[in-house]
């Protein structure tokens, strides 16, 4: 067990502060390559396992988290830049809540306005999460049910709507579910982040799969 950085854009960080998400994707890397055979994609999180004639039976990726351990959630923060005789202070993008350590506000001590969240210290870490099970499957199996545990709202169309496209390729891809506009959604903010092949939803890249628990309150 380890405590380890995560990184979550302002979408998801709402959603997890809504206690909404308890679940989160990652995508495999490396990618199987062109020409072997997927043997196993272990719902143990040991890892993804191909074959081929020439290297025979390998294990190509390894989840970056494993079970038990704590993920402290990096996310974007926003700042005055420091002016002589004036206290700088700092305060999270996704909610505009002020950053607090303790009983004191730290000072903003770089030379923008805002941070992304991939630099984010981890003492205003304010999100705290346990990995309790770790598992690896092509991205286009999520279910309804997972698409919430991932924080989309369980009714989409009432919360800003899914584009028809995306409708339509998951209605393709997913031919066993006659209307799954919760997937539709998840696939939309999926591909905000991927933005290019192999990990691209309609590429259906492997990804491991971490369900989560507050470890803090």
């Amino acid at each position: 067990m380890a405590e380890k950085p995560i990184l979550m854009s302002a979408w998801s960080v709402l959603a997890l502060l809504d206690k909404r998400k308890v679940q989160t994707r990652r995508p495999v890397k490396p990618q199987p390559p062109e020409g072997v055979e997927v043997i196993d994609y272990s719902d143990e999180g040991s890892g993804l396992f191909v074959y081929d004639e020439v290297c025979g039976l390998r294990i190509i990726a390894t989840p970056k988290y494993e079970l038990g351990d704590e993920l402290w959630v990096r996310e974007a923060l926003v700042g005055a830049k420091p002016i002589p005789g004036v206290r700088p202070v700092m305060w999270y993008q996704a909610d505009q809540m002020p950053v607090q350590v303790g009983d004191r506000v730290p000072q903003w001590r770089w030379q923008r306005d805002k941070l992304p969240g991939i630099f984010m210290p981890k003492a205003a870490a304010r999100i705290w999460r346990t990995v309790t099970r770790v598992r690896c499957e092509p991205v286009q199996d999520i279910t309804i049910e997972e698409a919430i545990a991932e924080g989309v709202p369980p009714q989409p169309a009432g919360a800003g709507g899914v584009s028809g496209l995306m409708c339509r390729l998951v209605c393709v891809v997913r031919d066993d579910l006659p209307d799954a506009p919760q997937i539709a959604y998840f696939a939309e903010l999926w591909n905000s982040i991927y933005t290019k092949p192999p990990f691209r939803f309609e590429d259906n890249p492997y990804v491991f799969v971490y369900d989560m628990e507050d470890s803090r309150g």
